[in-house]
């Protein structure tokens, strides 16, 4: 808890049967831990440059942020804002999942969002109800992204991880209460074509890359809540649904020529699996990878 989370103080409960684990994911600007104690135990955090969103996957704790104390379960989460010290005091059997992301991300991803520079402080609510459907939206890509790196399989395509990192943090700033949750929520005026075009030729030229929304909106030059609204009423689709249609085409290109095996195609167009891979692609084309590859007598 000193070396490796930064705690700067550790009180452990009496046990005869001492038992603690955990283990770690970082990504990027984003990171998740998982920990847990036989024993109660409570633990202090000093300012840090992160934010951290405290989940429980069993038992109960609290964490007192600023005077507030904020009780963590199944059904509730704590949110701690950036500079804000904090202690967590855990019950014996407490499993939990904390995720960290770093403010100056935070910052950028909202300011591509809103398409100005926030001036006020980034603070969030502590208690967030986990029963919300952003909420429980969250959860499930937290739990999808935690998945890739429990098989045993290769590490997932470094494109998938950016943008899965990128839709994690974007999910954070939808699920959690602060000063400019209800400008995200606004309608956006609408958009040119013209600047729809642009963001398809980006995406187009840039389809083996990891599309992120700081991208989108330097290509266009407007906000990406402007962005996604107008391609949605002029494509039907986001433009990350528009970049998969994109990696499809090519996945077709490739099968058809080349030769390569339906799991290097997969992957070199960002697909995390051969199995999803091979769904999308038949709900596009209307036939499996395999069939490509047997009629452009590849096989």
């Amino acid at each position: 808890m000193l070396t490796l989370y930064g705690a700067s103080g550790v009180e452990i409960g009496e046990s005869r049967d001492f038992r603690a684990w955990g283990n770690t994911i970082a990504v990027g600007d984003i990171a998740l831990y998982y920990a847990a104690c036989n024993s109660s135990f409570a633990v202090d955090f000093p300012e840090m440059d992160y934010v951290r969103q405290q989940m429980a996957l069993r038992g109960r704790s609290t964490t007192t942020v600023s005077g507030v104390r904020v009780d963590i379960d199944r059904g509730q989460a704590c949110t701690t804002s950036l500079g804000r010290p904090m202690r967590v005091e855990c019950a014996p059997g407490h499993e939990r999942l904390t995720l960290r992301i770093k403010t100056e991300a935070l910052e950028k991803k909202l300011a591509a969002l809103l398409g100005t520079r926030p001036k006020a402080a980034l603070e969030f609510e502590p208690a967030l109800d986990l029963a919300t459907p952003a909420a429980r939206q969250m959860n499930h890509l937290l739990r999808y992204f935690i998945g890739l790196f429990d098989r045993e399989s290769s590490e997932p395509p470094p494109v998938v991880l950016r943008e899965l990192e990128q839709a994690i943090i974007v999910s954070f700033l939808a699920t959690n209460e602060h000063p400019y949750s209800r400008k995200l929520t606004d309608p956006p005026p609408g958009a040119a074509p013209r600047q729809v075009r642009l963001a398809e030729e980006f995406i187009e030229a840039h389809w083996r890359e990891a599309i992120t929304i700081e991208k989108l909106v330097d290509a266009t030059g407007i906000s990406a809540r402007v962005l996604f609204r107008s391609f949605r009423r002029h494509r039907g689709c986001t433009p990350m649904e528009f970049a998969k249609q994109v990696r499809l085409q090519h996945a077709r290109q490739m099968l058809s020529a080349s030769g390569a095996s339906v799991t290097a195609v997969a992957f070199a167009c960002g697909f995390l699996s051969t199995g999803h891979f091979a769904r999308a692609y038949r709900e596009v084309f209307g036939e499996l990878p395999s069939e490509t590859i047997r009629r452009s007598g590849n096989a």
